[in-house]
């Protein structure tokens, strides 16, 4: 009699589990058309034409930092020729701020933020700073850059990050602010960490307007 119950449950158990399995997988599914028929991208930083002498490094700490434009192995995107590259040396005792002279504004409904990043297995976090529609500043952790190789890092935005039009009809935006690099400690076999930034793209859709009168 144990034994069937054990086995009657142990059962359920499996096809709750293959329930549950099958509704995460339609819903990534789900999630993946819309992102791709309702959703666009929208480029908010790309290395082309930028200035470097209009940008603000900014570093606290008992760190030593730069960045340099490069272009022998971009990103594997579309018409990308440059990319930023960060040399950091240091322990984790501080962080690194690239503070953009003029901050991209982001008009449309923003689902996430897509940024490109080339890592050598450093223990880096990196962040990004945005301002909502209502003047609130917002860091937002986009990972670790433990890994080697391009790949594209993503942080969704969160509901807390105000993208609402104030008034009726109105066009209010959301700014990217800043990227900031808690760099993570220093190898004794590595004093130098360096890891590069391609594009970053906010994955956009048009905000929802009353219609006219």
């Amino acid at each position: 009699m144990r034994f069937i119950f054990h086995s009657s449950l142990f059962c359920s158990l499996i096809v709750t589990s293959l329930i549950a399995i099958r509704y995460k997988t339609k819903h990534q599914v789900l999630r993946k058309k819309i992102l791709k028929t309702v959703y666009q991208e929208t480029s908010l930083v790309n290395f082309e034409n930028i200035d470097l002498s209009k940008q603000d490094l900014l570093v606290s700490g008992p760190i030593k930092s730069s960045i340099k434009i490069h272009r022998s192995y971009p990103a594997p995107i579309k018409n990308s020729k440059k990319y930023l590259g960060w040399n950091i040396e240091g322990i984790n005792l501080g962080h690194i701020v690239l503070n953009f002279g003029s901050s991209p504004k982001i008009k449309d409904h923003c689902y996430q933020i897509n940024i490109w990043v080339y890592g050598n297995m450093n223990k880096a976090i990196l962040y990004i700073t945005l301002e909502d529609t209502l003047k609130n500043i917002h860091t937002l952790k986009v990972g670790s850059l433990k890994f080697r190789g391009w790949k594209k890092l993503t942080v969704v935005l969160p509901d807390h990050v105000n993208q609402q039009n104030l008034q009726i009809n109105s066009q209010n935006e959301i700014r990217l602010i800043k990227l900031r690099v808690d760099p993570g400690p220093k190898s004794r076999f590595q004093p130098w960490q360096q890891f590069y930034i391609d594009d970053i793209i906010a994955i956009t859709r048009p905000k929802y307007l009353l219609p006219d009168d």
